[in-house]
């Protein structure tokens, strides 16, 4: 994780297990995310391997850390 008051990014990898339903659903239910933007991040992680969502401030970035970890998937929060 980055300082405390730096502006936190999601950065969604690439892998054969996570269904694009589940990665489009988390982006939109969690993140806010509208279905074209989640489409969108999801062509980018087909393409190049990974897509990066932020930068997220204080509260929400406290807010998605503190998610259950069985909903992270491939995402990492840096």
């Amino acid at each position: 994780m980055r300082g405390e008051h730096e502006p936190a990014q999601l950065v969604i990898h690439n892998d054969d297990d996570t269904p694009d339903e589940f990665v489009i659903g988390l982006l939109r239910q969690v993140f806010g995310k509208t279905e074209r933007e989640a489409i969108a991040l999801i062509t980018q992680i087909e393409q190049k391997e990974k897509a990066v969502c932020g930068p997220y401030r204080n509260p929400s970035r406290k807010r998605f850390s503190s998610r259950p970890s069985n909903m992270s998937g491939s995402a990492s929060i840096l």
